[in-house]
């Protein structure tokens, strides 16, 4: 490792993915901030699946969360033949849909879902996302599944011009 790489292994995150150089900022949170007090935190869950659909919305995974505010994302991949396959992140009362797939019977179709909402909670709760598919085939199921909780000291959600 160079002295310039091994000088910035201090402050950052190195992965190399496909190929690329990812760097990634390591969080700064001094000793006296944590969860309990309300500091600014990040909470990441991931799933590998994958979680097989049918008509009826399931959980497909949730994020247990303590009372504070949030920005919440989400992605995972999804795959069917021939369905749509819909998804819902909720939180705080708040809500995100996404969804892929195709009409054409026997075509099989592969994408990415992303969601993203914001709130604040009193108490405990979980960020979920549900999904369905249109139809019930073999291949109907989402599978690398992530929840990304950010938790804010303020929230503020406004109107986009």
């Amino acid at each position: 490792m160079s002295a310039n790489i091994r000088r910035l292994a201090g402050s950052v995150t190195i992965a190399f993915l496909a190929g690329a150089l990812l760097l990634v900022a390591a969080p700064r949170i001094s000793a006296t901030t944590s969860a309990a007090d309300g500091g600014p935190w990040v909470k990441v869950g991931e799933k590998a699946g994958p979680v097989g659909l049918g008509n009826d919305p399931v959980t497909v995974a949730s994020l247990p969360l303590p009372a504070g505010s949030y920005t919440i994302s989400a992605t995972l991949g999804a795959q069917a033949s021939g369905d749509f396959i819909s998804c819902t992140l909720s939180f705080a009362g708040d809500s995100a849909d996404g969804s892929v797939g195709s009409n054409v019977s026997g075509k099989h179709t592969m994408g990415t879902i992303s969601l993203s909402v914001g709130g604040s909670i009193t108490a405990k709760g979980n960020a979920a996302i549900w999904c369905h598919a249109s139809q019930i085939d073999s291949y109907a199921q989402v599978s690398d599944i992530k929840i990304t909780a950010i938790r804010a000291g303020t929230l503020q959600v406004v109107s986009l011009d």
